[in-house]
């Protein structure tokens, strides 16, 4: 069983499942039930149908993988229920899709799979729980159309944890003493057979704050939805039913049946089809030269022009015609309130003979010579980690809330991270 890693699960189940782990491989009869695992043969999933939806179960701990511990433990294998929903997606006597999650999570692989392969459904797909649904289970349900919970059902602990077992002691007072040989500076940290160091504690906390990130990002898309407000909700707590409609983390309260009829009356297709943009002007390309014909595009630059005028008009009749003509200067060149701002601190005060026009392209000039990321320093961050990190140092707050003011003082730092490979 693999302890010494990165976990989107509830704390508590997490506890739970060691401990019993540490029973199991204790129990006399431990190689008996992995031959007996081995040696089973595993039969095709099947699916519940009510009223035309597929009912389809993610009950357990999460695994990307089916192994001997996911088998005593009876964990949800996201593949085979990967495979039921994509079975259920192309079977046409089927009209939606129900996931009855209980869940309190599980390692992070195969989640982002699991959640893009939910969103590229034909047919709608709802959650339900009568349990619980959260941590990685909640980055899966995050992705459905729609999510249902009992009133008290368990919902959230959005966080990441690692749990490092360490046995050095153990292994001393039983005369046995491991050497890890290593090359490079970082491996195996966070190795069961040493204790570990002040630096390890750092980079195995860096891992934890990044998948943490990456945790949030998806969630704030799946649901579309702004990074700050997962982040509110994404402190590690556990909201029971109406607290999770509430807050935002699900749609309603209700039961099983009502899932059904949610996932059967959203598919607005009816059996029909869609299509994009492309596809109606090559079906129907007389009808869409039509629509375009009749759409009137307001000339913008009309409406720009009169701006100017009044916005010139106002300050002749204000501060006289000579002060006037040289505010004038400042529309023709588009100054936007912030540069100008800017340009006052940038612009001499004593050279009154300069001609004025000059004076403003040559502040807007120095303008653009400065980092537009980190507000005209040179030395800021470069990524959104040294953003939030930077933030965490200078203010001594925790990861959440220094990533909250990073969203907001970087947000391209932020974008830039999704785009370059966070996701």
């Amino acid at each position: 069983m693999k302890y010494n890693k990165l976990w989107l699960i509830e704390p508590k189940s997490h506890g739970d499942r060691t401990e019993r782990a540490l029973q199991l491989m204790a129990a006399p009869d431990f190689q008996a039930k992995m031959a007996f695992f081995t040696e089973r043969e595993i039969s095709a999933p099947t699916y519940e149908v009510r009223d035309g939806v597929a009912v389809i179960d993610m009950i357990g701990a999460l695994s990307n993988t089916p192994d001997f511990f996911s088998y005593l433990f009876g964990d949800a294998t996201l593949p085979e229920i990967r495979a039921q929903i994509a079975q259920a997606d192309s079977d046409p006597e089927i009209s939606g899709i129900v996931l009855r999650i209980d869940s309190p999570g599980g390692p992070p692989d195969g989640l982002a799979e699991f959640a893009r392969a939910v969103k590229g459904l034909s047919k709608p797909i709802v959650g339900f729980c009568d349990g619980m649904v959260a941590s990685g289970a909640y980055w899966v349900a995050s992705a459905l159309d729609s999510i249902v919970v009992s009133s008290t059902s368990m919902v959230g602990s959005i966080g990441v944890i690692a749990v490092l077992m360490e046995y050095s002691k153990m292994l001393e007072q039983d005369g046995v003493t491991p050497t890890v040989i290593r090359a490079g500076k970082y491996k195996a940290v966070g190795n069961r057979f040493e204790p570990l160091t002040a630096e390890g504690e750092v980079t195995v906390q860096a891992e934890v704050d990044f998948l943490y990130s990456v945790f949030i990002d998806a969630v704030a898309e799946n649901k579309g939805i702004a990074v700050e407000e997962v982040l509110k909700m994404a402190e590690g707590k556990v909201y029971i039913g109406q607290q999770a409609v509430d807050i935002g983390l699900v749609d309603e309260i209700g039961f099983l049946d009502d899932a059904v009829e949610m996932a059967s009356s959203s598919n607005m297709n009816n059996g029909g089809t869609t299509m994009n943009v492309t596809e109606l002007r090559t079906e129907y390309p007389d009808l869409c030269a039509e629509i375009e014909a009749a759409v009137v595009v307001p000339d913008v630059s009309l409406a720009v022009t009169a701006e100017a005028d009044r916005i010139t008009g106002l300050a002749v009749a204000h501060f006289g015609e000579d002060i006037g003509k040289k505010f004038n200067e400042l529309v023709k060149l588009g100054v936007s309130v912030e540069q100008y701002t800017s340009m006052r601190g940038l612009m001499p005060v004593t050279e009154t003979d300069v001609d004025l026009r000059t004076k403003h392209l040559a502040a807007l000039e120095a303008l653009k010579t400065e980092d537009p990321g980190t507000g005209g320093k040179s030395d800021g961050p470069k990524t959104f980690e040294e953003a939030w990190k930077a933030i965490k140092a200078e203010k001594g707050c925790d990861t959440q809330k220094a990533m909250s003011l990073a969203v907001k003082e970087f947000p391209e730092l932020h974008d830039a991270q999704k785009i370059g490979g966070a996701k």
